[in-house]
């Protein structure tokens, strides 16, 4: 890594975690310019785009796009002709004679992304019978995942009255922050849309109870999340990194059991879970963040005792996380609040999730519907921008 004043360029390498510096609502900057962009990693950042108009071709004819016409901007699979080779092996393994690799290949696909929906629905007619089936049964998984882009195969730009697909003229794109410009090669965005400023995401909406189960039958019924029953330890892993400072709100109702509903976050880089109703003591139970200093919640400073999620009424709750402090309010009411160093926090091991950088959801040995889980952005934290090698190289 090279470091030399405002023209630093970034290689980012396998294991590096960047604090990305470029998210701050109080830009200055009038609102209807704000943009979110998803990066090819899923990671979340915003900013404003510093041209006044997108340089687009259409038809072989090149025209210019008013920002301000532009609700979405989508670059297409044609940028990333690896990804594209990628997915045509795989499906070409689709129709193999050879049944192993026929799963094997669909096993990939499915693993890539459910943004491949758009690019596989051309094979959906397909001559051969084999692989016309299986793109079809994967694009029924993928139509679980509504709030994800589909990639098109080539750019795409949603404006006020219409979409238009054609070629951006543009290699990167420009984002002013308050740190500076940040230049991003469009082959590593996977969608950019204009900001919402309410900044809120439905998480039931990007659960896939087949996909992300770690341990359990989770299941999603009429847009309902219902934890599996009578379990121990049952674990749902979220394809959500959160930002450094948020709010995770959701609506729970307890159906069966006694014990915990776990909710696995993030503070500061480290992992804890906010466990409600857990480690019952007669017919006592508690609530707290766990492990603190390797202490759970009958112990530690967080301890709250008796119960909050009662059978057949719902609940609302929200969590409130800075890197440095997590609040916990139950139907209006605080019930704790912790601040200080996340280097204190630990896990129960069968708590612990592949992926530690993103949220999850938990129960023991007790069944709860989840009709409303939603993550906001608070504060002025920046969030956190993982990455793999080669995957992205930024501009200061």
């Amino acid at each position: 890594m090279r470091i030399h004043d405002k023209r630093t360029s970034f290689s980012i390498l396998l294991g590096i975690v960047l604090i990305f510096l470029g998210w701050d609502p109080a830009l200055g900057v009038a609102g209807e310019s704000v943009f979110s962009v998803t990066l090819m990693n899923r990671s979340l950042l915003r900013g404003v785009p510093t041209v006044s108009e997108i340089p687009f071709q259409i038809d072989g004819q090149n025209q210019s796009v008013p920002l301000a016409t532009i609700q979405e901007l989508t670059p297409g699979l044609n940028r990333r002709p690896q990804l594209r080779q990628q997915i045509q092996e795989l499906l070409n393994g689709l129709a193999s004679e050879n049944f192993f690799e026929r799963e094997a290949s669909g096993t990939k696909l499915r693993k890539l992304a459910p943004e491949l929906r758009a690019e596989l629905a051309h094979f959906r007619a397909d001559t051969d019978l084999e692989k016309r089936n299986r793109v079809r049964h994967l694009l029924r998984d993928f139509e679980k995942h509504p709030t994800l882009p589909a990639w098109p195969r080539y750019d795409m730009l949603k404006l006020s009255d219409r979409t238009v697909t054609g070629s951006i003229l543009l290699d990167r794109l420009t984002l002013a922050t308050e740190y500076g410009e940040l230049k991003i090669p469009l082959r590593d965005i996977s969608t950019m849309q204009r900001a919402d400023q309410s900044v809120e995401r439905d998480l039931l909406k990007t659960i896939d109870p087949k996909r992300h189960s770690i341990r359990g039958q989770w299941e999603l019924k009429e847009g309902v999340l219902v934890t599996p029953d009578k379990l121990p330890w049952a674990l749902l892993q979220l394809d959500v990194k959160p930002p450094s400072s948020y709010r995770l709100s959701a609506t729970v109702e307890r159906k069966t059991g006694q014990d915990a509903l776990i909710f696995p976050i993030v503070v500061g880089g480290k992992e804890c879970n906010v466990c409600l109703d857990g480690w019952p003591r007669g017919t006592t139970h508690h609530t707290g963040l766990e492990l603190i200093r390797g202490q759970g919640p009958p112990t530690n400073s967080t301890r709250h005792r008796g119960t909050l999620l009662h059978t057949n009424q719902p609940t609302s709750l929200e969590i409130d996380v800075t890197p440095t402090s997590v609040q916990l309010t139950v139907d209006r009411r605080q019930i704790f609040t912790w601040k200080g160093d996340p280097s204190v926090f630990s896990m129960q091991r069968e708590w612990v999730r592949p992926d530690k950088t993103v949220l999850g959801l938990g129960s023991y040995a007790a069944s709860f519907h989840i009709s409303e889980l939603t993550l906001s952005l608070v504060g002025r934290e920046k969030p956190t921008i993982r990455a793999k090698q080669n995957a992205f190289v930024w501009e200061l």
